[in-house]
């Protein structure tokens, strides 16, 4: 049976207030039994209940959580059972509360960005809708009365309005299966690497996906080494724990040069994906043995380049859209005007 998975911002919320009362002192049971009696009727709850179920059968932290599907990222269920090993739970969970919550702020940051483009991308659609299947109707018919022969841009928009007055609803079905099929085929294994090569090669937008990628590679990475988990473990965890492919693929096939003895850093490239930033502080951390503390630096730095990144694509994709919108909405008024203007300028002529 397939587990269900939280969803982040419910994550950041449990996985905190777990954390501090593990770190208060209050025995993990018991921090269920409170978790359970805090939370209403739903997935959440049975969840829970099903993991303090596995617990109070006697069987450790670490599977109960991940049967139950309470966590299922691979480097929270490593973390888990360190803290678990280690009778330091409390901090695990703390450290897996700190990774939710800025997963959760950053996705809040892109929604905020990115919804005054989509609210002047509906207003746009929404005019455009109302213009085509209220205002066009009314200018073909004055035009039929009048009997004059309709400019090419009118000819077009009138059959553009006929057309989807006459089969929109087709048009919209088609188009909501279309989208749900692209969607399936697309997460498909097989796949997904050719639409990840396409989506890294898209300017200013792959380079965006491939910092988020780095920021999560240094962040896992960090957590893993700063808890005592070996480096070779830790990098067959990162490339579970990416959602890119082509980056999973790309950390995974470090583990080969490791085991023979080789640096991480020797293992990168110029065209890896890992950024250049990146193995440099990875350089430098072998060479001081510093590399957790250097990896959360790397971290900090891309997290500063990441938002920077995305405030100068929001400044720039809202004037396009406006624009975009201008051209549309001027394309549709000036088609529908145009054969009273040639007529008028015909009377004027005679």
């Amino acid at each position: 049976m397939k587990t269900k998975v939280l969803p982040v911002a419910r994550q950041a919320v449990l996985y905190r207030q777990i954390a501090v009362m593990l770190e208060s002192g209050v025995p993990l049971n018991q921090t269920l039994s409170i978790q359970i009696r805090m939370e209403k009727e739903g997935p959440v709850k049975e969840i829970l209940k099903q993991a303090q179920r596995y617990l109070q059968n006697g069987i450790h932290a670490r599977q109960a959580f991940e049967k139950s599907g309470l966590v299922t990222d691979p480097l929270f269920i490593q973390l888990i059972e360190i803290g678990e090993q280690s009778g330091n739970l409390g901090s695990s969970f703390d450290h897996i509360a700190k990774t939710v919550e800025e997963t959760r702020e950053f996705r809040s940051k892109v929604t905020q960005a990115l919804s005054y483009p989509a609210v002047i991308v509906s207003v746009a659609v929404v005019s455009v809708l109302i213009m085509i299947f209220f205002i066009v109707p009314s200018f073909a018919e004055a035009y039929r009365s009048m009997s004059i022969e309709l400019p090419f841009m009118t000819r077009v928009m009138l059959g553009i309005q006929e057309f989807l007055t006459r089969f929109g609803l087709m048009v919209l079905v088609l188009l909501g299966f279309s989208g749900w099929f692209l969607l399936k085929w697309s997460r498909r294994p097989s796949v997904r690497p050719s639409i990840e090569k396409m989506m890294f090669s898209i300017p200013f937008l792959g380079e965006f996906w491939k910092m988020k990628m780095n920021y999560e590679f240094c962040v896992g990475l960090s957590l893993l080494l700063g808890d005592g988990v070996p480096l070779l473990k830790s990098i067959q965890l990162i490339g579970r724990h990416t959602g890119s492919v082509l980056f999973s693929r790309q950390v995974t096939g470090f583990v080969s040069g490791l085991e023979s003895g080789k640096r991480l850093s020797g293992l990168m490239d110029a065209n890896s994906i890992v950024s250049p930033i990146v193995q440099q502080m990875i350089m430098v951390g072998e060479e001081t043995s510093e590399l957790p503390r250097l990896l959360g630096r790397a971290s900090g730095l891309i997290k500063n380049d990441l938002d920077t990144r995305l405030k100068v694509m929001v400044s720039l994709l809202e004037p396009i859209l406006i624009v975009v919108m201008g051209i549309v909405v001027g394309i549709l008024l000036v088609s529908m005007y145009l054969p009273l203007f040639e007529s008028m300028s015909q009377v004027g002529g005679k």
